[in-house]
């Protein structure tokens, strides 16, 4: 391949029609990619179902990529923890054997806690060793690759790319809002339960106020949770959402509220963010980094119920706080978490790694 020469990329991660972030930034790396011209693969190693579903898939993948691997000069492997970290380990051996390049593009606050507290020492030497053997690892944040660099992967090697959102022609109107919406996934981590909580203490004093929860998951132990806390007439479950219909529910929030335990850089609040929706997220991940305290949202801490009650009741009182918040918060989408822009800083890594 000359310098001049677009590379040739191979991308393998979760199924596209999947439900989830990881989804999103490859349907709308790939889109992008091609538009500049980019010649570009997609393999699917993954999606949901039951076990003998996602065995199939897999072998399938594996089948697949020996068969079209030589075609191509740079094979971008998107990684979270876990299972996935296996089936990805195999995708790049298989690559550095045939002397292609090789990208990990690390998704999911997952693989922190995973690597610090879910592995033994050994395995945590062999993670550090796959991934030092790629020529780069794209992380979301400034946080996760001094996380990374602490515990022994190459500095040199590690590239932050945030997430990209495609930015609404107009703002949505949060001080018209009236709804808190929570949008991801229904699971521990997400931590639905601690704005169950919250809610109850204060939403009784709103009584336009409601909650709505949008994402996969099982929704059923949460929806008993609410009627125990006596505000399920207060809450609406559902569901994965999409399109218009997610569109709708921007339109309609007053803020975004995501409490969760580990977080890589959510689309949910990037995408809230575009939209013009002030955020209340916790202090994980990369989130520091696109909430900034009191000026387009607020940070709290992990499962802290009363800290987040005062933060609810701080922006329900509050149309023309979420109204500023919103708008530094666009302001702060359309200059950093621009599409175009991280797409040239990845085709420019895509060239600079084959050209070594």
């Amino acid at each position: 391949m000359t310098a001049e020469t677009n590379p040739r990329v191979l991308m393998i991660g979760p199924s596209l029609q999947s439900r989830g972030g990881m989804a999103t930034v490859e349907n709308q790396l790939i889109r992008a990619l091609r538009r500049n011209g980019t010649t570009i693969e997609f393999i699917s190693s993954y999606d949901d179902g039951c076990v003998l579903k996602r065995t199939i898939i897999g072998l399938s993948a594996y089948l697949i990529y020996l068969c079209r691997i030589h075609s191509f000069d740079v094979v971008h492997l998107h990684m979270a923890s876990r299972g996935s970290c296996l089936r990805k380990a195999l995708f790049a051996k298989v690559a550095l054997r045939a002397g292609k390049k090789v990208v990990i593009h690390l998704h999911g606050g997952g693989f922190l806690d995973w690597f610090d507290k879910g592995v033994s020492k050994f395995i945590k030497q062999k993670i550090v060793s796959f991934m030092n053997s790629a020529s780069a690892i794209v992380v979301l944040s400034e946080e996760w690759a001094e996380w990374m660099a602490a515990r022994g992967f190459d500095r040199q090697k590690l590239t932050v790319i945030y997430n990209s959102v495609p930015m609404p022609e107009a703002a949505c109107h949060p001080d018209n809002g009236n709804n808190i919406l929570f949008l991801g996934r229904l699971d521990d981590n997400k931590s639905p339960d601690v704005l169950l909580r919250a809610a109850s203490r204060v939403i009784e004093s709103f009584p336009r106020v409601g909650l709505v929860f949008a994402g996969d998951g099982s929704y059923e132990q949460y929806e008993a949770l609410s009627d125990e806390l006596g505000i399920r007439d207060k809450c609406t479950f559902l569901g994965w959402v999409t399109g218009d219909e997610k569109e709708e529910l921007f339109e309609k929030a007053a803020f975004l509220c995501l409490p969760s335990r580990n977080e890589g850089m959510p689309m949910s609040i990037l995408e809230s963010m575009a939209h013009g929706v002030p955020v209340i997220a916790t202090s994980v991940g990369g989130i520091p980094q696109v909430v900034t305290n009191g000026w387009n949202g607020f940070l709290m801490h992990v499962g802290d119920v009363e800290e987040l009650s005062i933060l609810l009741e701080k922006l329900l009182s509050s149309p023309s706080l979420r109204r500023q918040l919103g708008a530094n918060g666009r302001e702060m989408a359309t200059k950093k978490f621009d599409l175009e822009c991280n797409v040239r800083k990845l085709d420019h890594l895509y060239r600079s790694i084959v050209r070594e």
